[in-house]
């Protein structure tokens, strides 16, 4: 297993940076998530690791010996494309066995990996088709297979599941990471989608216009984002924002939101500066509760997602997004009442760093 340590890395292209000064470890085995908009400098990443990039300053190390300078063929990365870049003259099997026919592997040898690959990931049946006649998620699963085929030391993925229908997406998701628990390949996966990042993820990196935000466990960087921007990009609805004040009471301090007239307690060790904080909310710090709440206000807004049910609430006149469970149905215009689970306020200051 091989763990990956990048250090102080800057690119330019065009004049633009597009990696602003990212250190970054990868631990070995790990399957290490890279998550952020388009054009925040992921695949350039990637693309640094697999030494089909220079970057114009830092250094790269896989096990602390530095590859900053190492060709791309000698550093035992494996990399699948968001194009999949497989071989429209070739077959199936012929795509898979690539790889081994290159390092010079006996003809034995070939077809016995070719086929214990096709079988992990149920591509068997194909291995005689020709690339234009597959679906895909078959073309997915080729690209899988070839890439793993001889074992690399790092696997790279950038976007590899784009284009695919909800439900094969998930069900290739699950493949991927049994794959990547059973051998054990340190592997980087670059995605804009954070359901994937989240759900592949031991750790996740966020990044926005070549800056790295946060690196940590997904739970975490959900519940505990290190920044606004952080707080912003990831849930499925919009962040609640708040400015509230801050008063220093014992160990901690006094917050109050005016808007909506929530008080409550919250550690704070250090006061911000002018006495005032951002308060960020997700949708399901909010819930109806008639018998514990806190506030009241008029259901104004209602979407439907299966089991959940997001509603947007007027609270004397800020528009609130609730989340909350489909046991009862409120119609728009009907007057609820909702408790505030304090203990999912997010703080931060006016600069929008976590307090």
């Amino acid at each position: 297993m091989m763990d990956v340590r990048l250090e102080n890395i800057s690119k330019t292209f065009g004049g633009k940076p597009v990696l602003k000064n990212i250190t970054l470890e990868i631990r070995k085995g790990e399957f290490f998530t890279i998550l952020g908009p388009s054009g925040s400098g992921k695949t350039t990443i990637l693309r640094i690791i697999a030494g089909l990039e220079k970057p114009d300053q830092g250094k790269v190390y896989f096990n602390n010996i530095n590859v900053t300078d190492t060709p791309a063929h000698d550093r035992e990365v494996s990399m699948i494309f968001q194009s999949l870049a497989l071989y429209p003259h070739l077959t199936v099997f012929e795509n898979i066995a690539f790889p081994l026919r290159v390092r010079k592997r006996g003809e034995e040898d070939v077809k016995k990996t070719v086929r214990e690959i096709a079988s992990t990931l149920r591509i068997e049946d194909i291995l005689n088709r020709n690339i234009s006649s597959l679906s895909g998620g078959e073309k997915q699963r080729v690209a899988l297979a070839r890439a793993l085929i001889y074992q690399p030391k790092i696997f790279l993925m950038d976007e590899p599941l784009t284009g695919l229908e909800p439900a094969f997406r998930q069900e290739l998701r699950r493949e991927i990471r049994t794959i990547q628990r059973s051998t054990g390949i340190t592997t980087v996966y670059v995605t804009h989608d954070q359901v994937e990042a989240f759900s592949l993820a031991d750790r996740v990196a966020l990044l926005h216009e070549g800056v790295l935000q946060c690196v940590d466990e997904p739970q975490r960087v959900y519940e505990k984002p290190e920044n606004l921007f952080v707080a912003k990009f990831v849930g499925d609805t919009p962040l609640n924002m708040f400015t509230g004040t801050v008063e220093p009471v014992g160990n901690g301090a006094l917050v109050k939101i005016e808007d909506i007239g929530v008080v409550f307690r919250a550690n704070i060790t250090k006061m911000p500066a002018g006495g005032k904080v951002l308060v960020a909310a997700r949708a399901e710090a909010f819930r109806v509760d008639e018998n514990h709440a806190a506030l009241s206000g008029v259901v104004v807004g209602r979407e439907v997602l299966g089991d959940r049910i997001v509603y947007t609430v007027d609270v004397k006149g800020r528009e609130i997004v609730v989340k909350t469970g489909a046991d009862t149905i409120h119609n728009k215009s009907a007057q609820i009442r909702l408790a505030v689970d304090v203990d999912k306020l997010m703080l931060f200051d006016e600069e929008g760093r976590r307090l």
